[in-house]
């Protein structure tokens, strides 16, 4: 009948995004000096290690335990108008056993991540929470049950069918006459008690 697309699973594990093949780390004005720091080699095994982790799950967790929120030392307002930062950020790599602080920049760059995506994960370290996947696990406004679902299919197949001719594949298609709002009306006057848009 008509070629219906697949959803994705809304509970599935939301797959780590496709890595690049290294990082494109260029930090010539760092005061850390975090280019010198860790040679081409490390970068890359760095870059492999976080993109061979299956799931966005697993990578902003392995983020998270590399990223410590520390005081301020010493306050200093930047402009008269500015507001004073309550706290500050220490981002480290693993080398060789030893945690090696690093900038903002060389660390969302070794990880290929963004400075938006790090934003969301120190707002949670910050309230001692751990990153979790929310997706599909709220139910949507405009979500049709199973049993409507079932009812739309059942109303569909009663309708004739013609089969193609001139195609190679086996494909079946409806009346030119009907479209999707005649049988929409159709189904709502079959099933009035039913609200479907």
């Amino acid at each position: 009948m008509a070629l219906i697309k697949r959803k994705r699973d809304a509970h599935a594990e939301t797959p780590a995004a496709a890595p690049a093949t290294a990082p494109n780390l260029n930090c010539n004005r760092c005061p850390m000096k975090c280019g010198i720091k860790i040679d081409l080699h490390t970068k890359k095994e760095i870059f492999q290690r976080f993109h061979s982790m299956k799931t966005k799950h697993e990578q902003d967790i392995y983020i998270q335990c590399l990223i410590e929120v520390q005081n301020i030392k010493q306050r200093r307002k930047r402009n008269l108008e500015g507001k004073e930062r309550s706290r500050s950020y220490g981002y480290f790599v693993n080398l060789c056993n030893k945690k090696i602080k690093v900038c903002q920049f060389t660390f969302a760059k070794l990880h290929g991540v963004s400075i938006e995506r790090l934003k969301i994960i120190k707002k949670l370290l910050l309230n001692n929470e751990t990153p979790s996947n929310k997706r599909g696990k709220y139910p949507k406004g405009n979500a049709i049950t199973a049993d409507i679902m079932n009812l739309v299919k059942s109303h569909s197949s009663l309708y004739p069918v013609k089969q193609a001719h001139y195609s190679g594949a086996d494909y079946q298609y409806l009346d030119a006459k009907l479209n999707v709002k005649i049988m929409h009306e159709m189904f709502c006057a079959k099933y009035p008690d039913l609200k479907v848009t």
